[in-house]
């Protein structure tokens, strides 16, 4: 299965190593890269999630292949209570975490905040499995050069 992250460089392994950072879904010290089912989802969560909201420049879409039997998906009835509340609650970074430390699978797929019926794919840096992940070629998010023109108003 594909999934897609955003890098301010074309991708390479050094996406798989860890940020120390902490989200909805880990604690800063459980590794773990957050990625997307489509490029225009890395878009709606960007920007859903952004403070102040807006697109970065010269930021990269990674595609990112990982197994299709490697991923576990969380439905909303197992996930903590008050899962969707910002700021964020510690018992989700609780609750990931702890399904990363047991690594079982090597990509966790939470429902996504931003828009419904898709879904946010934690991939688990500590997970074996990592080193068979292959990277696809990368491209800018923007389109570089362009001029948006509405054919209505021209």
């Amino acid at each position: 299965m594909w999934l897609y992250t955003l890098s301010r460089a074309p991708g390479s392994r050094k996406l798989l190593q860890s940020t120390g950072l902490s989200g909805r879904w880990n604690r800063e010290e459980v590794p773990c890269r957050y990625l997307v089912g489509h490029p225009a989802m890395l878009i709606a969560e960007t920007t859903a999630l952004a403070d102040p909201p807006g697109l970065p420049d010269h930021y990269f879409v990674v595609p990112i292949e990982v197994p299709d039997d490697s991923i576990r998906y969380f439905e909303d009835d197992e996930l903590p209570e008050l899962w969707t509340l910002f700021p964020i609650p510690i018992a989700t970074q609780d609750f990931g975490s702890a399904h990363l430390k047991v690594a079982d699978k090597l990509v966790l797929a939470f429902p996504s905040l931003a828009v419904n019926n898709e879904w946010i794919f934690v991939l688990n840096l500590a997970h074996p499995l990592v080193k068979t992940v292959k990277f696809g070629r990368s491209y800018p998010l923007r389109r570089q050069g362009g001029r948006y023109s509405d054919p209505i108003m021209n």
